[in-house]
């Protein structure tokens, strides 16, 4: 069964949202990221008042996984996946990754606006 949202779609919708919102946030994300190593989160934003957050988001469809690392086709180089960039970001002090879902957007759209909405079934902060 195809997922019924997929990763641009959302990308999309949240751009949309926090551009609804002037001043609040700049947000990034590559609309064509064939050309770039793969595993870098999908959506980037910085909070431009108070608390000044700075998030990544990871998309997935219903059904979507995170890649993992591997070795370059001749072995020489390690190429990062999503799961050693999810990792990194966890570590950084002052970053907050998240991997959003269509079931999380909802709460997302809330969370932009009020960073105490717990996430439902996770209760308070996650990443």
């Amino acid at each position: 069964m195809a997922d019924l949202i997929p990763e641009v779609l959302m990308s999309q919708s949240i751009l949309k949202a926090l551009r609804t919102d002037p001043g609040g946030w700049l947000a990034y994300t590559t609309h064509d990221s064939r050309r770039y190593e793969k595993g870098f989160p999908d959506v980037n934003e910085v909070e431009l008042r108070p608390p000044y957050r700075t998030i990544y988001l990871e998309l997935k469809t219903d059904t979507g996984r995170i890649e993992k690392g591997k070795w370059s086709r001749l072995g020489k180089r390690w190429i990062p996946g999503q799961d050693d960039w999810a990792q990194a970001l966890i570590r950084s002090p002052g970053v907050l990754y998240f991997l959003i879902r269509p079931v999380d957007l909802h709460w997302l759209y809330q969370w932009f606006i009020d960073a105490d909405a717990p996430h439902p079934g996770q209760g308070g902060e996650w990443k």
